[in-house]
C-alpha cells in the first residue's frame, strides 16, 4: 500500500460510540508507507488470505459488479 491511505482509518471511529462489535478488520501481508502505523484495537493480522468465494459467494464470477480480471 502507498503514502495515499491514510492511518487514521486504522483507528477506532469513534471513541463514545464505537460499535465495533460486528466490524471485521483483518488484513494480510499489507507492506509499504500506506501500512504503518497504529491498527485499531479490534484489527487483526491473518495468517493466509481469504478466498474470495468467502467474501462474496461462490457464484461472483456471474456478478456484474465484480471484475475478475483482478482475481488470481
Amino acid at each position: 500500500m502507498t503514502e495515499v491511505v491514510n492511518t487514521a482509518g486504522w483507528i477506532q471511529w469513534s471513541s463514545s460510540d464505537p460499535r465495533t462489535d460486528q466490524v471485521t478488520l483483518a488484513e494480510y501481508d499489507n507492506t509499504g508507507a500506506g501500512s504503518k502505523g497504529t491498527r485499531a484495537s479490534f484489527a487483526s493480522t491473518l495468517s493466509k488470505p481469504i478466498a474470495i468465494t468467502t467474501v462474496l459467494g461462490s457464484s461472483y464470477a456471474s456478478a456484474s459488479w465484480v471484475d475478475t480480471a483482478y482475481i488470481s
